[in-house]
Order: C-alpha cells, then sequence, then structure tokens
C-alpha cells in the first residue's frame, strides 16, 4: 500500500451542524499512513478538528487561515510532529504543561488569543525547535528560566 501524502482541501463551505466537515466526513477513513495534512486558507469553522487526534503517521499538520474557534486540545502537543501551523484562526486557548512534549523544529500560533505563560516543558523542545511563531496573539506573561536563553 502506498503512502498518503497530502490532503488538501481548497474553496470549500465546510460546515454542516456546526461540526466541522473534517472531523464528519473524515471519522471513517483509515488514515494511518497520512503524514501531511494540509488544509489551510479555506473557510472551515467550529471548534479544532480532533480528528487530526487520531492521525498515527500524522507529521505535518496545517490547519491555518480559517475559522475555528474555541481551545486547542493539549493532546495536539503529546504527537510526533516536525511542523505545528495554527496560525490565523479564533483560538483562544493558554500552553499546556506538555506543550513541550512535540519534537516540532516549526511552531506557528500567531494571530491567535493565547493567555499564560509559556511551560517550563518548552525547555524539552531545544534540540528541535528552529522556529517559533506567536506574534499577535496577546501573549503576555513569563518565559520559563528552563529555556536558557543566551546571548550570541
Amino acid at each position: 500500500m502506498a503512502d498518503m501524502h497530502v490532503a488538501v482541501v481548497d474553496n470549500v463551505v465546510p460546515v454542516v451542524e456546526n461540526v466541522p466537515v473534517v472531523d464528519k466526513a473524515w471519522l471513517d477513513l483509515n488514515l494511518v499512513l497520512l503524514y501531511e495534512l494540509d488544509i489551510s486558507n479555506n473557510l472551515f469553522s467550529g471548534s479544532f478538528p480532533n480528528v487530526v487526534l487520531s492521525l498515527p503517521s500524522l507529521k505535518f499538520l496545517d490547519i491555518r487561515f480559517n475559522n475555528f474557534k474555541g481551545k486547542v486540545p493539549s493532546g495536539l502537543y503529546d504527537l510526533k510532529l516536525d511542523a505545528l501551523f495554527i496560525n490565523n484562526n479564533n483560538f483562544q486557548f493558554s500552553l499546556p504543561k506538555n506543550f513541550g512534549n512535540s519534537p516540532v523544529s516549526v511552531v506557528v500560533l500567531a494571530n491567535n488569543k493565547i493567555n499564560g505563560c509559556f511551560p517550563e516543558s518548552i525547555a524539552k523542545m531545544k534540540k528541535t525547535l528552529n522556529e517559533l511563531i506567536i506574534s499577535n496573539s496577546n501573549l503576555v506573561g513569563c518565559l520559563p528560566p528552563e529555556i536558557e536563553l543566551q546571548a550570541y
């Protein structure tokens, strides 16, 4: 069986009974080999598409530039992702304690409403994280000493 590579959905009005089509249409699919999901730049709305939490091979998640709202599930950060783009939605959340569990190299959370502090677990990302973009996210708070910022 060949690996599934990319699922891209463009120019779709995806709300059915206030449930994102992403969840409703994909619940019965067997997507165990899907490693890249890009549904960016659409009109998806509703809550975070929890179906992504059940994709065991997922490495790249891009749901940016949609109208998702509410909380981002903490289980997202337990996935073994390489890249995470959830920017430019209407999410309102705090970074959970397990935020640093993900081995991502790129995390883009910009243009959402994030509150609280970075959790201590962010220090676990120091070997893999190359880029963290949080601009225009109302994040105020503290940076834990565990991140060991160094001047160059």
